[in-house]
């Protein structure tokens, strides 16, 4: 089997596979292009659990399950950092009494109890949807406790009818994309309606962390 499919194969939960016959498949596997594959599907971290499920982490060519190992770790880490900067803008949007929705990799990560692997990608920076009304005083609010624009040296702002105001970051690192829709060709008020529409609410250290239903999740990229 061509690597590029068995690594289909191996991610996709449930399917036409089992494990054993996975696991004789990970053992001839040339491993060679998969390195750069994984990193842009940045899948390594679910490709590691899914591996250790199916009793194949040591089957594969001797390099690659040490690189993916470290690289699993390390995108556990980064994914730990999104946590606690979900947190951070959880506390501060309900100080401010601000109605919103988490959407993305965010969504998924804090939705791991419902859903299996839903938190086994790399995530980077944090999207939370407002109402449009509101979105520039949420993103004023932030830069007044310290967060600063996390765009790289040069490059320019989104435009003002963009569907996310200008990222911003604070000493962790972590980008938080404040959303007054979820793509520029959805108006703001639909967004907002589908996000809510049937949403979930977790609680989660003491915080309701609000997340669109599967339907919505699977859709906002």
């Amino acid at each position: 089997m061509h690597p590029a499919e068995l690594l289909a194969h191996t991610l996709r939960l449930g399917g036409g596979f089992d494990t054993g016959r996975l696991a004789a498949e990970w053992r001839e596997a040339r491993t060679t292009g998969l390195v750069r594959l994984v990193e842009f599907e940045r899948c390594a971290l679910w490709l590691e659990r899914r591996l250790r499920q199916i009793g194949a982490c040591a089957l594969t060519e001797h390099g690659f399950p040490r690189w993916l190992r470290q690289r699993a770790h390390a995108e556990a880490a980064g994914n730990l950092l999104v946590d606690a900067q979900v947190a951070a803008v959880a506390r501060r949007l309900a100080e401010w009494d601000v109605p919103h929705v988490f959407l993305k990799g965010t969504a998924r990560r804090i939705a791991s109890d419902l859903y299996p692997f839903a938190d086994a990608r790399a995530t980077h920076d944090v999207d939370v949807l407002v109402p449009a009304a509101r979105a520039q005083a949420v993103w004023d609010g932030l830069r007044r406790v310290g967060y600063e624009p996390a765009l790289p040296p040069g490059e320019a702002p989104p435009r003002p009818e963009h569907h996310h105001l200008q990222p911003l970051w604070d000493g962790a690192r972590v980008a938080v994309e404040v959303h007054c829709s979820t793509s520029p060709a959805v108006a703001p008020d639909l967004a907002w309606d589908r996000a809510n529409a049937h949403a979930r609410d977790i609680t989660r250290d003491g915080l309701r962390l609000r997340i669109p239903s599967a339907t919505e999740l699977c859709g906002t990229g």
